[in-house]
C-alpha cells in the first residue's frame, strides 16, 4: 500500500510541476535564455577580468555589458547573413515549375499507373498518379508554404 501511495505522489509531483512549467512558460523560457547568454559570456568576462589598464582591473559590470554586446553583435551579424541566403534559397524554391518535374516524372508515372490499374478491383475509383503527384507538388512548392515554413521555424 506505501508504494502505491509513492507512486501516486510522485505522479501528481510531475504532474504540478508540468503544469507549474506551463504556466510560467514565459517566464521559464527567459530564465532559460539568461542562463544560456551566462554559460556563453562568463568566459568572456573572466578573459577580460585578466586584463589591467594603468594597474587597475576592468569593472565586472562593464565587462559583461562588453560580453553581451559582444554577443548580440554577433548574433546579429550572424542573421543578418543567413536570412538573406535563406530567402533567396526560398524564392528559388518557390520558382520551381511542378509540371516541368511531372513532364520528367511522366514514364515512370505512366509505368506506375499501369500497375495500379492491374491490381486495381473493380468498382473503385480509378487513381490518377500523375494527378496525384502534381496536386503534393504544387502544395509543397507552394510559395505562401515555404514562407509559412520559414515564419514558424523563426517563431519557434
Amino acid at each position: 500500500m506505501n508504494q502505491i501511495i509513492r507512486y501516486v505522489l510522485i505522479a501528481i509531483g510531475i504532474a504540478l510541476g508540468l503544469f507549474i512549467l506551463w504556466r510560467f512558460s514565459h517566464i521559464v523560457s527567459y530564465i532559460l535564455i539568461s542562463a544560456v547568454l551566462s554559460l556563453i559570456g562568463r568566459p568572456l568576462v573572466e578573459l577580460m577580468g585578466r586584463l589591467r589598464i594603468k594597474g587597475k582591473r576592468i569593472p565586472k559590470v562593464l565587462r559583461a555589458l562588453f560580453a553581451l554586446i559582444t554577443i548580440w553583435t554577433l548574433l546579429v551579424l550572424f542573421f543578418s547573413f543567413i536570412i538573406p541566403l535563406v530567402a533567396a534559397e526560398l524564392e528559388q524554391l518557390s520558382k520551381i515549375e511542378t509540371d516541368s518535374i511531372i513532364t520528367t516524372l511522366q514514364e515512370p508515372i505512366a509505368r506506375m499507373e499501369k500497375t495500379i490499374d492491374k491490381y486495381m478491383v473493380d468498382g473503385e475509383e480509378k487513381f490518377i498518379v500523375s494527378e496525384f503527384v502534381r496536386e503534393k507538388l504544387t502544395a509543397v512548392f507552394n510559395a505562401s508554404f515555404v514562407t509559412s515554413v520559414f515564419t514558424l521555424s523563426l517563431i519557434h
